[in-house]
């Protein structure tokens, strides 16, 4: 689990491989380069993701509103 303040910044999540991000608590705004849409993750919501992209790996942007802190969970799915 990850447990970031949400201040609005955004930071780089790397991951590896296809992962679940899980919003716990606060409102997830998730993006990464070349996504056409961003998403917006309440607490339960869940976003299957692959971080590998024409074979080389690229940061997700995390950034969190409306709690004092945000907490995500990642689960490796193979």
């Amino acid at each position: 689990m990850l447990d970031w303040p949400a201040d609005g910044l955004c930071r780089p999540l790397q991951v590896r491989g296809k992962v679940r991000l899980t919003a716990i608590t606060g409102r997830l705004w998730i993006t990464r380069p070349g996504w056409p849409q961003d998403h917006w993750l309440l607490p339960g919501d869940s976003l299957v993701m692959d971080a590998q992209q024409r074979g080389r790996r690229h940061p997700i942007w995390v950034s969190g509103e409306g709690e004092y802190r945000i907490t995500i969970k990642l689960e490796p799915i193979v």
